[in-house]
Order: structure tokens, then C-alpha cells, then sequence
């Protein structure tokens, strides 16, 4: 059973079932309750997020961190450094590349490092450090790095710290340092062919006015963000909801249900260049670093790792 519908000469088949009699008595459920499919964490949060359609892209600060585009055309990177996955509409897929270190550099500074738990203070404090962090860099690759640079071996490291430096900077420091990975990755998929116009953010780290307001400058673009802050478990209900003729589609879905905070996120001109000079010299640091990284790397013991 399946609610077909047709949106611009696309069609989309969301397909549910009944809960039988001995999933319900396994359950507790009631017999005969619908049943429907969703998907992974990124399609559904991008369908949380509204963004369906291509010129949309999603930026997640999760543990890890994903870029991810909606295409009608199936692209892929000859070089496999994103994935391509089917998306929700029928015949359209999304194109991801990811970071994987995003939130997971920033806990592990504050609790390990640090060692606070007090997330709106150091956010705070991130926040009157100046953009650039007087040309300090961070480089967030603690277990490696996957888009562009498909390096297991990658480690994280500051440079160019002096003694102005403090906390402070060094927060910030990373946060602009994810957001750099995030550029890498996004420099990727409009390189395939991808436009990107609108651009929206979710996950735990999103919550940081303070880093989402970075990522906009280091993008170069507005950043909006949801009203509600579960997109991946709201898009799952709205594929339940299609599925089960409660909406036409999801397109219909979205624009009912899905909504923005006024205060979207503008790039600070005072900022771009900073952050072009700066994002230059972050790709410069992973290449002019790249083999004694290795090297490092390979000198742990396995025992010590």
C-alpha cells in the first residue's frame, strides 16, 4: 500500500504498512497500526530542514559534520571524495560530503582540555575572540578526515599560536577550524555542478549563535535555521505523514509544517577577508603537514593508540 503523487513531472511512492498481530502483541501496539519508512539521519534531516529541492544545501554540526545538496541529475565525484545516496523524492538523490570531526573537536577540548562542562560560558567567551583568532589555525582532524582529503592518518594540531593566545582564541579556533572542513567540502560539491542558494543548519552545535554566525562568514552566505531543532526525527514523521495521506507529498508537508527563525545569520563583510586569507592557509597547513603526519602516525605503537 502507497500514496503516489506527482510534483513537476516527479513522482513520489512513500510506502507504509499495517503493524500485524504478532508485531503488536510483541509490541504492545495496537493490530493494523500504520507502519512507514524513513531514512538515514541526513536525508531525513534535510527533509526536516524543507531543503528538497536543487540550489538548497544542509550544514550538520553533529559529532561529525555533513554538507549535504539535493540533485534532480546523479552526480558523482570521480575522485570519491563525497557519497551519493537516493534522496526522498522518487529519482532525486543528495550528494554529501562530511567532516569527521565536527561537535566531537569541540567536547573533546572543553572536557578533556579544559575540563569544564560549561558549554554557554566557553561558547560565550569564543564569542569576543576576534575572527581569525589573530591568525591562529586549528586543524580538527583528531580521527582523521574523510571529504576531500580521504585521510585516515590526518591528526589534529593549533598553529601558529603565540602568547596573545588564550582559551579564548583556541575555542574559537576550532570552531572556525570545522567550519573550514565544512568549506572543503562544500568546495566539492559545487565544483560537481551543484548550485547552492540556500543554506540551512542543524545539530547540536547549531544551538552556538556564535559558530553558526561563523560558518556564515566563512561561507560567504545566510544561514537559517528551523524553529524546530529535531529536523532528522521531524523528517521521519513526515514521510509517516505522507505515507499514511495526512499530506498530498512532502512538498506539501514542508511548506505547512516547517518553519524559520527570523534571526538568520548574515556574513559580517568586515570578515571575508580574514577568513579567504584564512581558509587558504588551513589547506596549505594540511598539505605542507601531510607527510610528517603520516609519518607520526605511523611511529604510535598500536598498543599506545
Amino acid at each position: 500500500m502507497g500514496v503516489k503523487c506527482c510534483v513537476d513531472g516527479q513522482y513520489l511512492v512513500l510506502r507504509k504498512g499495517m503493524l500485524t498481530r504478532q508485531a503488536a502483541e510483541d509490541t504492545g501496539l495496537v493490530e493494523g497500526t500504520p507502519v512507514a519508512f524513513g531514512g538515514g539521519d541526513q536525508p531525513m534531516g534535510m527533509l526536516g530542514n524543507g531543503l528538497l529541492l536543487p540550489g538548497d544545501a544542509s550544514v550538520t554540526l553533529g559529532t561529525a559534520g555533513q554538507v549535504c545538496v539535493p540533485s534532480q541529475t546523479l552526480y558523482y565525484d570521480p575522485q570519491l571524495r563525497t557519497n551519493t545516496f537516493a534522496f526522498v523524492p522518487q529519482n532525486s538523490w543528495y550528494i554529501m560530503g562530511a567532516t569527521l570531526n565536527a561537535c566531537l573537536a569541540y567536547n573533546w577540548f572543553l572536557e578533556k582540555v579544559l575540563m569544564v562542562t560549561d558549554f554557554r560560558l566557553i561558547d560565550s567567551e569564543a564569542g569576543t575572540a576576534p575572527a581569525g583568532c589573530y591568525g591562529m589555525l586549528f586543524l580538527p582532524y583528531l580521527t582523521g578526515e574523510r571529504t576531500p582529503h580521504q585521510d585516515e592518518r590526518a591528526r589534529a594540531g593549533f598553529y601558529n599560536i603565540e602568547l596573545n593566545h588564550g582559551r579564548s582564541e583556541m575555542v574559537r579556533a576550532i570552531m572556525e577550524g570545522v567550519a573550514y572542513s565544512l568549506l572543503d567540502a562544500m568546495d566539492v560539491i559545487e565544483h560537481m555542478g551543484q548550485p547552492i542558494n540556500r543554506l540551512s543548519i542543524s545539530g547540536g552545535g547549531a544551538v552556538s549563535k556564535v559558530w553558526r554566525q561563523i560558518i556564515s562568514d566563512v561561507f560567504n552566505r545566510p544561514l537559517r535555521i528551523t524553529t524546530n531543532r529535531e529536523q532528522a526525527g521531524l523528517g521521519a514523521a513526515i514521510c509517516a505523514m505522507v505515507a499514511c495521506g495526512e499530506y498530498a507529498n512532502v512538498y506539501e508537508a514542508c511548506d505547512r509544517i516547517i518553519t524559520y527563525e527570523d534571526n538568520v545569520a548574515v556574513p559580517n563583510p568586515e570578515n571575508r577577508s580574514v577568513y579567504e586569507d584564512a581558509f587558504g592557509r588551513f589547506r596549505e597547513t594540511y598539505q605542507a603537514n601531510k607527510a610528517l603526519m603520516h609519518k607520526s602516525r605511523d611511529a604510535v605503537q598500536p598498543e599506545a593508540r
